[in-house]
Formats: structure tokens, sequence, C-alpha cells
């Protein structure tokens, strides 16, 4: 038995009003700059291109939250790093996974789409043995080997995820704490169409 529910809610914009209204990108960029994959990975921050034209430059977006209610038993203990990276590996990052999948099958549905998944990885299970952890490319490479492949992140392009949970979903986003599970998590994930 899977130690959590999973739910999966999902609300269509228009891009005009989606960039209007949950583009923060000032407040995004103070976390990416903590995140291992800042000026690493061709999907995150910095970006090179003008975010708001190529947001708008589709009609619609449809943001997906997949949420994942856990069992009191297993968000009522105290866990070590380790306990706690392998329960979020083998949950969160697995639902997270699917759901990229998903979109990317989504995507050939419409005559023009991309989904917002990242950060990409494309590239990580080529170069396994030089990037380790984390898909390094920007230092590797002058730009991005696979672009039809590369999917970049809510974050990235400065959408604040706390504001699309408690705005759209009604969903107050809860932190993870050392040693402790939050009752549940979520992914925010989009994507973009004509």
């Amino acid at each position: 038995m899977k130690p959590y529910t999973l739910t999966t809610l999902r609300k269509t914009l228009s891009t005009d009003e989606f960039y209007d209204k949950y583009n923060n990108y000032e407040k995004t960029q103070g976390f990416c700059r903590e995140c291992f994959n800042y000026n690493q990975n061709y999907s995150c921050s910095p970006l090179d291109i003008n975010i708001q034209e190529y947001i708008t430059s589709f009609d619609n977006v449809d943001i997906i939250i997949t949420k994942l209610d856990f069992t009191k038993d297993v968000y009522n203990k105290k866990y070590s790093q380790d306990e706690l990276n392998s329960i979020i590996n083998d949950t969160f990052m697995k639902e997270k996974s699917n759901i990229k999948q998903k979109l990317l099958d989504e995507e050939k549905n419409y005559l023009r789409s991309e989904s917002i998944t990242g950060p990409c990885t494309y590239c990580k299970e080529d170069f396994k043995n030089e990037f380790k952890t984390q898909v390094d490319c920007k230092n590797k490479f002058d730009k991005c080997l696979h672009p039809e492949h590369r999917r970049y992140s809510l974050s990235a392009l400065g959408f604040d995820s706390e504001l699309i949970l408690d705005d759209l979903f009604d969903i107050e986003l809860i932190l993870i704490k050392p040693g402790t599970l939050p009752r549940y998590m979520n992914n925010v994930s989009a994507i973009l169409y004509d």
C-alpha cells in the first residue's frame, strides 16, 4: 500500500492572465539563486529568453497540481536526512516524474504546446558519469544540445507556486522541515498550448 493518496487538480487560464497574476520574478529568483541548478542548467535561471513573450506566445495554460497526502503514520515521525531523502525520492519525485511524462505525451494533442515541468534532465543519462546529481550543461556546452527536449521550470520563469496554490486551488504551501515530512506535498506543473 502506498504511504500517500494522490490527487490531481487542473485549472485553465489565458496566458495573459497567468502571466499578469502569478509572475513574480524577483521573489522566485531569490529561491532559484539558492538552488544547485542555478546557472548550471539551460532550463533554470538565469534564462536567456523574454519570459513574457515566451508565455504569451501561447493562448492558454493548464496548471496541474499533483498533491500527495501522506498517511499519518508516515508524516508523524522523525527521520534522518537520508531517510527523508529516500521517502521523498520514492514518493514525490516518482509522482513528479509520472506527471512530467503525462504532460510530455499530452503535448502531442496540440498543434503547438510546451509543458513546464523542469528542471530539464534530458542530458542527465547521457552524461551520468560526468554530471553526477545535476545536469551541469551550461558549464559543459556553449548552448543547449537539445532545445526540443528542454523544459523550463515554473520558478525559472518567475511563477510564484505559493500564490498559484493558494489563489487557484486553496492549498497552503507547507515547507519541508529538517527531520519531518509535511502532511502533504504538491508539485506544480503546467502546459502551454494554442
